[in-house]
């Protein structure tokens, strides 16, 4: 039994607010609680109507007593509704795959899958929960749709790529108007590039592990390590994400037009929101605001590397890295820094030698780039402005002997770890071959919907 001064304190949910529903917005576990009625802070206890149904609150009023999703025949409807993702990383895979043992008691147990997968130890919403919640969420509009046995939009369904213990769930339309489901496995191409996207996106999942570490010596002493070991908490962030958007304009859109831009870039953003955005995008994704807020962070730099392998020329590529970047960083700064990283790609990707990007990128761009790593490794710290980011990175590239020491050069660094092994993954990429085993890693990290994207753009 909770007291209101518990309940109120550390549940943050006032029990007579007619705006709080039963604690899944604020999160106290009212359904389940008995208050004893000494409410220091808000009186006594009082309700105007019953306690909304879990179910309810999440739009799911369940029409059958049971659904069959191959094979799998769950008796509340609401638990393959939270099990839905379009994620489809190792991480997911784990968590269905426990869901469904039945000797985990999960299985049509719903108060145990809230508690134990959709909050955590602090009652705070998972991602999973939060995308559900969103208005321009269609998918699972749709998805909830199926599950009740009304007429779904498959394109819709099959565009979410929704995962189901490792597979991706096609849908097709039968003559008699139901959905008939079947479930793809994806399999790693026979021949996976170890050159072009990739090296960024590898450099990009590498880092992703370092940037929260808050022993930063710890990650400065990777300096001189030859190989970093891949494991299950590195993951693709918003570097690679808008990236492979920039990479589907580039395909897709052969005017370039900016227009097409920002919605790829805000359809991404929305989709991908929990995968690490800087502040002010996430507020440009959510906004309608189709103009650009001035920024001059890396963001402009991480995402620039397609240009360099679509362009025919420098200049080209020159124009294309501007036209990306100032669709959000119109600086002259967030430009620059677009510009220099897409051109020590392409110059790479031609064949110059290091000393000719080095004088390139100093005499066109004005970054300084003879300052070694470890001159720079002792005092640097977390940065994000591409004046504190961008030379920082072409310097782990022109250090390196392998893709690999471009990367853990970067990494090591001890600052925006995720966005710098992209960049210097990216241009490192162009001349020194990706580890098999690393490409590999970071293609199966990659939901499908990016996984086709990088693999049209290579191919």
């Amino acid at each position: 039994m909770f007291t209101s001064d518990f309940g109120e304190n550390y549940r943050h949910s006032n029990p007579n607010d007619p705006n709080n529903l039963g604690g899944f917005s604020k999160g106290a576990f009212r359904d389940f609680v008995t208050f004893q009625e000494d409410f220091s802070l808000y009186g006594p206890l009082s309700f105007s109507s019953a306690p909304v149904p879990y179910t309810d609150r999440l739009q799911l009023k369940a029409k059958n007593c049971a659904v069959d999703i191959l094979g799998y025949q769950f008796f509340n409807i609401e638990v393959p509704y939270l099990l839905a993702a379009f994620d489809d990383s190792r991480d997911a895979l784990k968590t269905q795959q426990t869901i469904l043992n039945p000797e985990k008691g999960y299985l049509n147990n719903p108060q145990r899958i809230r508690r134990d997968f959709l909050e955590d130890r602090f009652h705070v919403k998972c991602r999973r929960v939060l995308e559900f919640e969103k208005s321009d969420c269609l998918w699972c509009a749709e998805w909830k749709k199926y599950l009740q046995g009304e007429p779904a939009d498959i394109d819709i369904l099959n565009g979410a790529y929704i995962n189901w213990l490792g597979g991706n769930l096609l849908f097709a339309r039968c003559t008699d108007g139901s959905i008939n489901v079947t479930s793809i496995k994806p399999a790693t191409p026979s021949q996976l590039p170890t050159q072009g996207l990739i090296g960024g996106i590898v450099g990009d999942i590498l880092g992703s592990k370092y940037e929260l570490e808050k022993d930063k010596q710890k990650v400065k002493s990777l300096a001189g390590k030859h190989h970093l070991k891949s494991s299950v908490a590195m993951t693709y962030t918003d570097d690679s994400v808008l990236s492979l958007a920039v990479a589907k304009w580039l395909a897709d859109d052969p005017t370039h037009d900016k227009q097409t831009l920002i919605d790829l870039f805000k359809y991404f953003g929305r989709r991908y929101m929990p995968y690490s955005f800087e502040k002010d995008f996430r507020a440009w994704v959510r906004s309608d605001s189709r103009e650009p807020y001035g920024a001059n962070t890396n963001c402009s730099a991480m995402r620039v590397a397609p240009v360099a392998w679509y362009a025919q020329s420098l200049d080209e590529c020159l124009a294309l890295a501007k036209t990306t970047a100032e669709v959000t960083h119109n600086s002259d700064e967030g430009i620059r820094g677009a510009q220099a990283i897409a051109a020590a790609i392409f110059l790479n990707k031609t064949r110059h030698s290091k000393s000719d990007i080095k004088s390139y990128i100093e005499q066109t761009f004005g970054y300084d780039l003879s300052r070694t790593t470890d001159e720079i490794r002792p005092s640097y710290a977390f940065e994000t402005a591409c004046d504190k980011t961008v030379a920082e990175s072409i310097i782990c590239f022109l250090e390196a002997e392998s893709f690999e020491d471009a990367v853990i050069g970067a990494i090591s660094l001890g600052g925006d770890t995720d966005t710098m092994g992209c960049m210097a993954g990216n241009i490192a990429a162009a001349s020194m071959d990706v580890p098999l085993e690393l490409a590999i890693f970071a293609w199966e990290r990659l939901p499908l919907e990016l996984r086709a994207i990088l693999e049209e753009f290579n191919w």
